[in-house]
């Protein structure tokens, strides 16, 4: 690895490196995110983070505030220019799943798994309403463009439509079978579409809420849809692999767009109405002719499914989002790819641009929320993360003691000049599966299936400290360069923190979604990275934790 790559990411597909190049670096640390200036080593904004993971961000209409949603149960504001977390809205809600603003940007409404929605108050963080009345979790919110009507779609079959003002319900539509995946609005805020886990779309009267269209074709579940720019036609993506434009008052079928090697996850159309862009399981995006229905393009690059579209306001460039932990921008007029960033480690559910076009967020199954600088490509904050397999031999600092660590719950020191065993440290219940000394080689740290770690007095062969904490199998342990803390890597997909002079566990860091099994310190300890199962690395900011004085 190149001295100056701070960290690595490993991804199920492909590999990528951040480094000094890119100006900037966002780091994680549990569950922090920490914005630096890689040039001046200036720490530019601290995130205080998701604990869980992001199923919506979106950019208020001025594009000054971001929101985010969250598995945590908080809403968090945060402001785009500064990176500071402006409010944390957590008022007895459950997982949230959706989050919108009004178009004023005054109101923030929030759907989550309690069944409710909340309307918030942008400026002072307080929630303004409390709306009751579904009778499943809600799967998504829509202001209507004129600010007066919110619509929610939820699991039990419904779509309701609020009076924002007074947070009165005005109408619930029934007729869908399912649960409710998507619905917008038209234009000028009298007609709705709506779509679910079933096969068809249902266009309503706002008004009266009465359903004027019920439009079938599609084979399988209809998870996307929206109005063209001028409210003339719908566009409905779906499981059938297909992306249907439909006439919206005839309700016939305009154009199908076929040519998808698997199901259409994401659709959005350009500012002008004229491109049609959709996200498939078969990682391309195509690019359609909204008149004619012809496929202008097809964009490759991702290695997976790509999960999420978002145009520039400008329409020329494409934002795409995809489980390969990548997010792309291409030239929406070429078709060409104009960046790779990188820096997510786990599924990428979410894409949108602020209103200057200037900035993309996107959000990520694993945690992680990552404000993007669209001109430069540089990242304003990321929290990754995840997974690798160890080794349980290890070298004394000098190199004349080897310590190696086995299946039969012991511990054995040799003496690499002659290759003699020194010391048989006994004591472990479970095998050995990770072994370190000290930097000074006065201390040797096991640990394995036991979820205990244990260091040993090297001179006399006796165990110093049993370290206890973990929850389950311990993968790697290692000492900072400066022998004062102990890091430990563990199938409870936890990295511990360890005062190596009191035994006591100084932080838990929580990011990874599956076990941890390789740890490593800078060599200036400011650092641990860790890795995991998939090739995946984190890297924690770490001497905020502990005095090295």
């Amino acid at each position: 690895m190149s001295e100056n790559i701070l960290w690595e990411i490993d991804c199920p597909a492909k590999c990528g490196a951040i480094n000094s190049r890119h100006n900037l670096l966002a780091v994680g640390a549990d569950p922090n995110i920490y914005l630096w200036n890689l040039r001046t080593g200036q720490l530019l904004a601290e995130l205080k983070g998701h604990i869980s993971p992001i199923n919506n961000v979106a950019f208020s209409p001025d594009g000054k505030i971001l929101a985010s949603g969250s598995w945590d149960e908080t809403i968090r504001l945060w402001d785009v220019a500064t990176g500071k977390q402006i409010q944390v809205l957590q008022e007895n809600i459950k997982r949230v799943e959706t989050v919108a603003f009004s178009p004023d940007g005054k109101i923030l409404a929030s759907g989550s798994w309690d069944e409710t929605i909340r309307l918030w108050d942008v400026a002072t963080g307080k929630q303004i309403r409390l709306l009751s009345g579904h009778e499943g979790r809600v799967t998504m919110v829509a202001f209507s463009p004129d600010g007066k009507i919110l619509a929610s779609g939820s699991w039990d079959e419904t779509i309701r439509l609020w009076d924002v003002a007074s947070g009165k319900q005005i109408q619930v539509l029934q007729g869908h079978s399912c649960k409710i995946y998507d619905a917008a609005f038209s234009p000028d805020s009298k007609l709705l579409v709506s779509a679910g886990d079933e096969n068809n779309l249902r266009l309503w009267d706002v008004t009266t809420g009465k359903q004027l269209q019920l439009i079938t074709g599609h084979t399988s579940f209809v998870n996307s849809v929206a109005f063209s720019p001028d409210g003339s036609l719908l566009i409905s993506g779906s499981g059938d692999e297909t992306v249907r434009l439909w006439n919206v008052n005839t309700g016939e079928l305009e154009h199908l767009i076929q040519g998808f090697m698997n199901r259409v996850e994401s659709i959005a159309f350009s500012p002008d109405g004229k491109t049609l862009a959709s996200g498939s399981w078969d990682k391309n995006i195509r690019l359609w002719n909204t008149n004619s229905g012809e496929q202008l393009r097809i964009l490759k690059g991702h290695e997976s499914l790509i999960g999420s579209l978002a145009f520039s306001p400008d329409g020329k460039l494409l934002a795409s989002a995809s489980d390969d932990t990548n997010v792309r921008l291409w030239n929406a007029i070429t078709g060409k790819q104009t960046r790779v960033l990188t820096g997510h480690t786990d599924v990428v559910k979410s894409v949108a641009f602020s209103a200057s076009g200037k900035l993309l967020a996107s959000g990520s199954r694993e945690e992680t929320l990552i404000l993007w600088d669209v001109l430069t490509g540089r990242k304003l904050a990321l929290l990754a993360g995840h997974d690798d397999l160890v080794w349980s031999i290890a070298f004394s600092k000098d190199g004349k003691m080897l310590a190696s660590g086995s299946a039969d719950k012991t511990v054995r020191l040799w003496n690499t000049s002659n290759g003699k065993p020194l010391k048989i440290f006994s004591g472990h219940t479970m095998y050995v599966k990770t072994v370190a000394f000290s930097p000074d080689s006065k201390l040797l740290a096991s640990a394995g299936g036991e979820k205990t770690i244990r260091l040993w007095n090297i001179a006399t062969g006796k165990m110093s400290k049993l370290l206890i904490g973990h929850q389950s199998i311990i993968n790697r342990v290692t000492f900072s360069a400066d022998g004062k803390i102990l890091a430990s890597g563990s199938d409870d997909q936890t990295v511990r923190l360890w005062d190596v002079s009191t035994g006591k566990s100084l932080k838990t860091l929580f990011g990874h979604t599956n076990i941890v099994n390789s740890i490593a310190f800078s060599p200036n300890g400011n650092f641990l990275a860790s890795s995991g199962r998939y090739g995946v690395v984190r890297l924690w900011q770490v001497n905020q934790y502990y005095s090295r004085e």
